[in-house]
């Protein structure tokens, strides 16, 4: 983190002012940063990425960058109301983007900040209160939804069908009853870090029978799964070829039990 400053030749002056994580660590990469409207000299910075202790912090300085205070560990620590598919580590994976909201009421210093990532924006009324601010996501609909396929049931939803079913990356995919609502659960549970949806496929014959298929970005574990009531819940496939994962994935129309599987 550097300060700009004038110089009295017309030059500029650039001065170190990268606040000091825990451990004593200063290498390490800043993504978000933000001057409050009603007092240039208070700033805050935050790491960009990571998902271990040390690789996190949002910063806050009164002078100009002369001192910081770390105003809290990670977004992941507090009490974030936040969808119940999202990972452990939502509130700080790729953390880039930081703002103080200009119309903040609060006088002398604005208390009012979003933070921004992949997987949605949160916001605080607490900076610069004491204690450690409270966060909440703050976006609507789905967030962290890199679309790959979706698919309609045939099932009927009078008949228990979901109304679509979504393979996504980074966040696996969705089975929606209603598309005007964010979904609280993954088509499967996810495990890893980057869960990558990326084909899904009904039966139109017997739609009961969905297949579903993808992969972790870290890791490159397989996901392959099979449903046999439209989609409610999975069991994953009893063998694949060694290395197979991800690709397309199609169901039979006639009978659901047969498939071509494309990794």
């Amino acid at each position: 983190v550097s300060k700009i400053t004038p110089a009295a030749d017309g030059s500029v002056v650039v001065t170190d002012v990268t606040p000091m994580a825990r451990g004593g660590r200063v290498n390490r990469g800043y993504g978000g940063i933000t001057i409050d409207p009603k007092n240039p000299n208070i700033v805050l910075v935050t790491s960009a990425y990571g998902i271990s202790d040390d690789n996190f912090g949002i910063y806050r300085t009164v002078d100009g960058g002369n001192s910081w205070v770390e105003i809290r560990q990670t977004l992941q620590e507090l009490q974030i109301d936040r969808p119940g598919y999202y990972l452990w580590f939502a509130g700080d994976w790729g953390r880039g983007m930081l703002l103080f909201d200009p119309a903040d009421p609060n006088p002398g210093f604005t208390r009012t900040a979003f933070a921004g990532n992949g997987f949605g924006v949160v916001k605080t009324e607490q900076i610069g209160l004491s204690g450690a601010p409270q966060w909440a996501w703050k976006m609507n609909n789905v967030g962290e939804a890199v679309v790959q396929d979706v698919t309609v049931s045939a099932k009927p939803r009078s008949e228990g069908g979901p109304a679509v079913m979504i393979a996504a990356g980074d966040i696996l995919g969705f089975s929606m009853d209603d598309p005007a609502v964010a979904p609280q659960r993954t088509i499967i549970p996810i495990t890893g870090y980057v869960p990558e949806g990326s084909s899904v496929d009904f039966s139109w014959g017997q739609p009961d029978y969905v297949a579903f298929v993808g992969h972790n970005d870290v890791g490159w574990e397989p996901y392959a799964a099979v449903s046999r009531d439209g989609g409610r819940t999975f069991e994953n496939f009893a063998a694949t070829l060694p290395g197979a994962q991800g690709g397309r994935v199609a169901l039979a129309t006639n009978d659901g039990l047969n498939m071509v599987y494309a990794p």
